[in-house]
Order: structure tokens, then sequence, then C-alpha cells
């Protein structure tokens, strides 16, 4: 995606890519924690693993904010699979709580 012109664009871009790697940094502390489950501190793996999965999506959701009102082929560029990354973070979001509800309260 070249630079665009118009410097709104510009720091919304600059924005919006801080905050997609902040999001891949906190999914893979969710996915490092997940792949190292052990029974006795399963159910504290998991509420980590939910938390950094919800700090994911903020930044998700937060980078989709930084273009909104904003219009053109960088907010075309982004926003399509910006919302496509999103959902695949909530569906896992969804599936860590389900194992955490499995768990039982403090378990």
């Amino acid at each position: 995606l070249p630079l665009p012109a118009n410097p709104r664009d510009c720091a919304a871009l600059r924005d919006c890519a801080s905050l997609l790697s902040n999001a891949a940094d906190q999914l893979a502390r969710t996915e490092a924690e997940l792949r190292r489950l052990r029974p006795g501190t399963r159910r504290w793996q998991l509420d980590n693993a939910q938390t950094w999965a919800s700090a994911a999506m903020t930044c998700q959701d937060t980078c989709l904010d930084s273009f909104r009102g904003l219009a053109g082929p960088t907010r075309d560029a982004v926003a399509g699979p910006v919302v496509q990354v999103s959902q695949l973070t909530s569906n896992a979001l969804y599936l860590i709580a389900r194992l955490a509800s499995a768990q039982g309260p403090g378990r």
C-alpha cells in the first residue's frame, strides 16, 4: 500500500500500523499461553489468554476508529482486512471463553 498524500490518511495509517503491531503481539502471547496450558494453572492461563485476545480486539477496533470519517483508497485497503482479522479474533476469544467456562470458577 503506497503512502497516501493526505496527511490525515497518513496519520491514520501510521496509527493503525502501530495498533495492529500491538494486536499481533497480544495474539502471539495468547497463542503461547494456550500452547502451554497446564492442569494446575489452566484457569489462570485461560484468563490471561482472554485478557490478551481482548486487548488485541481493542487495538483492532481502535485502528478502525482511526479511519472513521475518512474515505478513499487508504481506508478501503485497510478496513476490509482489519474487519476480517477482528472477526477471527472475536471467534478465538469466544472459544477461549468457552474453555474457561468449562474449567469452572477458580480451577
